[in-house]
């Protein structure tokens, strides 16, 4: 989905060199720096995921941790992020006795964790080949046990094997054979090719050749034996050559390798070859007819622009889906790219031999050497899609194209120098802004209704978002408020946006009502993304500030703190309501501020009970007890800020010093909590 956003980068880091490991340096041919462990085997599971999924943690990808019962059912699964988190869960699952511990061998999509699923279409690439080598044989329609290896004549079969396992993992009754790749594969009709050859050349297990297939984790153990009252067995890496291959080194290793043979519904490659001295030009006849399609939104747009057939438009328009021909972005003497159409009505652009792969846009992309907003325009115009021909439309794209660019910059280019405030609150929901300029970008109307200011306008439900982004209700409020307080989004009030647009925000507030049977429900909001490139200097003025009121987003994403801390104007950006910080509030937290100072001249500290229980509230401003509570917590880090104070958990020095009956959390000096050493530090904590 964020093909634009998400990189994926293949230079080493040896973040599992410690201790007794010793890192020898080479270089690849194709210059990928690989790091070995002594004999060149990783020997723990964060050297083994470590050196099959080289740079995970900045390619935004996911690995998938799945447990199995010994009777081989499932138990939940999860979705990492990091090698690390990989490892923890891992390792976490096999102190289990029940459960044997396995990984998925592709890299997912960040919608695989959305969805909670992780099949084919959520697979993103290939960072090695695999092959299982089981000892029995079964029939795959009676499931009978036809032949049965020894261990030995499978590690045999590994060491005639043409190719060199770069690492084997005895998984306790067999063998998993990895070869790695210098170059990650992204097509998956290829790699079932190439595991259907590897097990026909290992005469393994057939099942080894899916391309979500799971293995086990090294370093964990197999308790299968478990159930018969046998001891488990480890799952330990034993041998291999350490080395990555390129895909023309795999090719010619290990022979030819069949066509797939594809049904229609799916693709239609390699069918009836052509001859070799045809070359082939893509896009230079347009065709008879404009299409003048109407499309809605920009996502319609791309869904049109993508099943348009490029052998069509080019010189060989008689040339058939599947035909072989000289690709045209290497020296190609035995043509080996070819054009198909996927079920989903797709085009596609294939080269076995440099294994490009592109869609039509892509393809284009590739071709002419344009970016991304041309591309479109130029397509646009090539078709005869009137209606995007726009200025407007085409700036709108360059827009979420340059936001795109920003995250993907964001993450890669020190902003956390450059704007360290900003970096704190955006780094840790940055995804969930990278998806939702996706969602603007697809959503993006050619509608004027959906047009205000000369920008894009655009609508979500907290419950969609909260539900498309793996998040709860209140989080996702909070994130698209604190996305407004930096200034990268604009919500909109009903009220500003045309009649239509508010008969059908008051439609879906009263089907929301219906649904969950509600007294009141909020219109939905309308948004406009900002230019990311353009606000981020203003996003770092307003987190500076706020971080400077120790701004917490669960706590203080309210608009009475936002008025006190920015104030009434930006308060409003974000919640554009009559609200106010009323004298009485106001008034309400100069007592607090009273009481507090008194406690912490008389006791060197305060509670949050103290402060409210002992500030005594009568007449005019007399309030509930529960009413205290809530404007303390409004008030609380603005009070705590202006008098140099900070909120700690006890420690034992606090404890005794204070004399305190227990550990709780206490409001002190901040030069209190320097001299006992509950400073700030550093950690894995967010704002």
């Amino acid at each position: 989905m964020l093909n634009n956003i998400w990189l994926y980068c293949l230079s080493v880091k040896p973040l599992f060199l410690a201790g007794k490991y010793r890192a020898i340096h080479g270089q690849s041919k194709r210059g990928i720096t690989i790091f070995m462990i002594n004999n060149g085997l990783p020997t723990t599971a964060q050297e083994f995921l470590q050196t099959l999924f080289p740079e995970f943690n900045s390619n935004q990808q996911l690995i998938e941790i799945r447990p199995l019962d010994t009777g081989g059912g499932p138990r939940s699964r999860k979705f990492c992020t990091t090698i690390e988190e990989a490892v923890l869960h891992a390792m976490k699952m096999d102190k289990d006795n029940t459960l044997n511990v396995y990984f998925q061998c592709a890299t997912l999509r960040p919608e695989a964790k959305l969805d909670n699923k992780a099949s084919k279409k959520y697979c993103h690439s290939y960072n090695f080949l695999y092959a299982d080598l089981d000892p029995q044989i079964k029939c795959p329609r009676t499931k009978a046990v036809t032949k049965v290896f020894s261990k030995e004549e499978l590690m045999q079969k590994l060491q005639d094997f043409p190719l060199p396992a770069s690492i084997i993992v005895d998984s306790g009754n067999g063998y998993h054979a990895y070869w790695l790749l210098d170059k990650a594969l992204l097509d998956q009709a290829l790699l079932e090719k190439i595991l259907k050859r590897f097990q026909n050349l290992l005469q393994c297990d057939d099942k080894a050749t899916l391309v979500t297939q799971i293995l086990r984790v090294a370093a964990t153990t197999n308790k299968k034996p478990l159930k018969n009252g046998k001891p488990a067995l480890d799952v330990k890496v034993v041998g291999g050559q350490g080395q990555r291959y390129s895909l023309d080194e795999v090719l010619k290793s290990v022979g030819k390798i069949e066509s797939v043979q594809a049904e229609s519904a799916e693709q239609n490659i390699g069918k009836n070859r052509v001859s070799e001295n045809k070359s082939i030009n893509l896009f230079v006849t347009r065709p008879k007819q404009d299409l003048y399609k109407n499309p809605e939104n920009f996502q319609e747009l791309l869904d049109i622009l993508k099943k348009q057939n490029p052998l069509a438009t080019s010189n060989m328009p008689e040339l058939g889906l599947g035909k072989t021909f000289r690709c045209l972005f290497h020296d190609d003497n035995a043509p080996s790219a070819n054009i198909y159409q996927y079920k989903d009505g797709y085009f596609y652009y294939k080269c076995f031999g440099c294994d490009t792969f592109n869609d039509v846009i892509g393809l284009y992309q590739n071709i002419f050497k344009t970016d991304f907003t041309t591309t479109i325009q130029e397509l646009c115009n090539f078709y005869g899609i009137e209606y995007v021909r726009s200025k407007w439309f085409l700036e709108q794209i360059e827009k979420y194209q340059r936001n795109a660019l920003f995250i993907k910059e964001f993450e890669q280019q020190r902003y956390d120098v450059l704007y360290p405030n900003a970096y704190k609150l955006l780094w840790p929901r940055l995804k969930q802004l990278a998806l939702l300029n996706q969602y603007a970008l697809e959503k993006m109307s050619m509608d004027e209704k959906y047009q205000l200011d000369g920008e894009s306008l655009f609508f979500i439900s907290y419950d969609y978002y909260a539900n498309k982004f793996g998040l709860s209700k209140n989080s996702a409020r909070n994130y698209i408020n604190l996305y407004a307080v930096l200034g990268l989004i604009s919500k909109r009030h009903i009220g500003d946006v045309d009649i239509e647009l508010q008969k059908k925000s008051m439609e879906q507030s009263l089907k929301l009502k219906e649904q969950h049977n509600l007294s009141h429900v909020q219109p939905v909001n309308y948004y406009i993304l900002s230019d990311f490139f353009e606000r981020i200097q203003l996003a770092e003025t307003r987190a500076k500030v706020l971080l400077a009121f120790s701004f917490k987003i669960r706590t203080c994403m309210n608009k009475s703190f936002l008025i006190l801390a920015l104030g009434q104007g930006i308060a409003n950006e974000v919640y554009p309501d009559a609200r106010k910080v009323t004298e009485k509030s106001n008034a309400i937290a100069n007592s607090f501020n009273k009481t507090l100072l008194k406690l912490i001249e008389g006791q060197g500290y305060a509670t949050r009970a103290q402060v409210v229980n002992k500030t005594k509230i009568s007449g005019s401003l007399a309030v509930s007890s529960r009413r205290k509570e809530r404007e303390w917590d409004r008030h609380k880090n603005i009070i705590l800020t202006k008098n140099g104070f900070t909120e700690k958990w006890a420690n034992n020095a606090l404890k005794k010093e204070l004399k305190l009956r227990n550990y709780c959390p206490v409001i002190i000096p901040q030069t209190t909590a320097q001299r006992i050493g509950l400073e700030q530090k550093a950690s894995g904590m967010h704002p």
